[in-house]
């Protein structure tokens, strides 16, 4: 009977634990969420739209007679233009290029390898109670 009492305790136990892991995982899942639509609350967009811009029209600065930056000459001389391809880029952001989106993605593994494995116990220990409790 002290077994059986052991068990039940350990089964209440890893219920508890179940249920505060599923708890993080929708804080984490929320998480990602908030990420996908608010990338810009993340990272600072405008700085790598600039850089994009930069690169794009590297060329098209080197041959000119003055020193100025892709980004800076759109900016200068066509702010529509610019206001246009950085609505556009926050659009198609990829936000599963920052880190923070990646860490969350990788805790969910985690967390969901964790749930899964306590599920395992919680199984296999029910069966150990019923097996218990019809063998007495």
């Amino acid at each position: 009977m002290n077994n059986l009492q052991a068990l039940q305790n350990q089964l209440v136990n890893l219920k508890s634990e179940f249920i505060v892991k599923q708890n993080e995982l929708k804080d984490l899942q929320s998480d990602l969420l908030d990420i996908e639509k608010n990338p810009q609350e993340y990272t600072d967009l405008e700085s790598l739209y600039d850089d994009l811009l930069d690169e794009l029209y590297s060329d098209v600065c080197e041959a000119l007679p003055v020193t100025i930056t892709g980004s800076e000459l759109i900016k200068e001389f066509d702010p529509i233009m610019y206001r246009c391809g950085f609505s556009d880029f926050i659009g198609q952001f990829d936000y599963s290029s920052l880190d923070c989106y990646t860490d969350k993605e990788s805790e969910i593994e985690d967390l969901e390898s964790e749930i899964s494995d306590l599920e395992s116990q919680i199984e296999d220990i029910e069966i150990e109670i019923e097996y218990l409790e019809n063998n007495e």
